[in-house]
């Protein structure tokens, strides 16, 4: 383009040189010619005259006519224009008086670019109204939204905006546009979920949007047999996350559950005694709402269970060492046991003989490791001689005051004898064994005697003066001494030892 201007202005000088050539050489001609030569700037091109270059007689009109490229806007005619009628106008007409030059002057197409907001926020990128673009330009658009809200969209004339959703993106000038910024206070999440037997009246389960700072109400029911615990998650805006009805504001994206426990209540089982509780055991024990609970004691050698004491309303046999219990509330309970009852009979084995004095009462009941006193009397004429059958716990059963100690059932018996007739067993044994002993030694005796008589001699000779002694002298009848025959060792012996 720039080498057909060139061209033109090339051109436009050789005629008008021509020109001065020609007037000055013809002077006497009678019909006047003068050059028209039409140029055009970038953008477009005269499509009327058709040559660059034209010649026309005096006074002719000359019709101008520019195309624009596309993309590209006729703006106005140039240079010698004073003849021309509408300098304006891509179509006019030129009245040949003189020689012109004339420019057809284009411009890329502009197109205005208009942006509103609807909502809280405001336009960051282009900044002012009404502006003007080139045809094809990249124009950045870019919106912030206030706090709180957010972006929502662009809306208009959005065809060539690159991404409408997206608060920086980027409009394509091929038209005037005019579009809208919008905005929308913040949008929240609220998911809620559940954890158990129940449900969540309001607003219910699953996501929910919400306005930021909009309040909602949550409101659960536990089905039969359970019970609403706590909300859990996000609960920071919750204002009583363990009631069944609260209130949530909602200031961001939240995730919340409603959790549910199964009803059940607290078993506390004791034991008071010997003994223990073999079903369900001892201790602290959770159940179900109205499950029924199979309780069962036992008590330890020589102790009875008593009965079940504490809450023992829905107890079925309160008495029974087994029975059930209704859970209904939290309940605690007591497995009493007590010692065992054995009865002790008493009594004497002849009333003429003696009388008892303790226990008064002859039959009576007492409980295990009791102890009781043994007292009797005994009648003149007679002695206690002990006590008869289950004495195995009497501390002395010869006494006639003693003490038993109850383990079992107990029949004892108070024993009397008269006295010429009382002989204690051991001291008849004794005096038995004592006769015979006797009676053996005297028999030995007696044959030692007869042993020592047959073997005596007569006589000796005393060892003195040498008489003769007889033999059942016991000393000389002379001197007087002591008779021992030097030819007897044995009588010497037993002489030796009467001495």
């Amino acid at each position: 383009m720039l080498d057909k201007r060139i061209f033109q202005i090339c051109l436009m000088i050789m005629l008008i040189t021509a020109s001065f050539t020609v007037s000055f050489g013809t002077a006497e001609a009678s019909n006047v010619e003068y050059h028209l030569i039409v140029m055009s700037t970038e953008g477009g091109e005269v499509i009327q005259p058709e040559d660059d270059v034209n010649r026309y007689d005096e006074e002719t009109t000359v019709v101008l006519e520019a195309d624009p490229d596309d993309n590209y806007e006729f703006v106005e005619w140039t240079g010698d224009i004073e003849n021309v009628q509408s300098t304006d106008s891509k179509t006019t007409q030129v009245d040949m008086e003189d020689n012109y030059t004339i420019t057809a002057e284009f411009e890329k197409e502009t197109h205005e670019l208009e942006i509103d907001v609807d909502g809280e926020g405001e336009i960051v990128r282009p900044i002012g109204v009404n502006l003007e673009y080139e045809h094809g330009e990249s124009v950045v658009i870019e919106a912030e939204a206030d706090e709180n809200h957010a972006f929502l969209e662009w809306t208009g004339d959005t065809e060539n905006i690159e991404d409408t959703d997206s608060e920086l993106t980027i409009i394509e000038m091929e038209d005037d546009y005019d579009i809208t910024a919008e905005f929308e206070t913040e949008m929240h999440t609220l998911t809620i979920d559940v954890d158990g037997e129940g449900e969540v009246l309001r607003p219910g389960e699953g996501d929910f949007d919400y306005e930021h700072g909009n309040e909602t109400i949550l409101e659960v029911e536990a089905d039969e047999n359970y019970t609403f615990v706590e909300w859990t998650g996000d609960i920071e805006n919750i204002d009583k996350p363990e009631s069944e009805l609260a209130t949530m504001v909602i200031e961001d994206d939240y995730e919340i559950t409603a959790e549910f426990e199964e009803d059940y209540y607290e078993l506390s089982i004791d034991v008071d005694g010997e003994g223990r509780v073999i079903q369900p055991g001892e201790g602290d024990f959770g159940f179900e709402q109205e499950e029924k609970v199979v309780i069962e004691a036992e008590a330890d050698e020589n102790y009875e269970f008593k009965e079940w004491t504490g809450d023992i309303d829905t107890i079925k046999s309160p008495e029974s060492r087994i029975t059930e219990l209704t859970m209904e509330d939290d309940y605690d309970i007591t497995a009493e046991f007590e010692k065992k009852h054995y009865e002790l009979s008493v009594e004497l084995d002849d009333e003429d003989k003696g009388e008892i004095i303790r226990p008064e009462e002859l039959n009576s009941v007492h409980e295990f490791e009791d102890e009781v006193i043994l007292e009797v009397e005994v009648e003149d004429g007679y002695e206690f001689t002990g006590w008869s059958g289950d004495i195995e716990t009497i501390d002395d059963p010869d006494s006639t005051l003693a003490v038993i100690e109850i383990t079992e059932d107990h029949e004892i018996t108070a024993e009397f004898e008269s006295e010429e007739f009382e002989l204690k067993t051991e001291w008849i044994v004794i005096a038995v064994l004592g006769l015979i002993i006797a009676f053996f030694i005297g028999q030995k005796l007696t044959s030692t005697a007869e042993e020592s008589e047959k073997s005596r001699p007569k006589e000796g000779v005393c060892e003195n003066c040498g008489e003769i002694i007889p033999i059942d002298s016991k000393e000389c009848p002379e001197c007087g001494t002591p008779l021992k025959p030097p030819d007897l060792p044995e009588l010497n012996k037993v002489s030796a030892s009467s001495q």
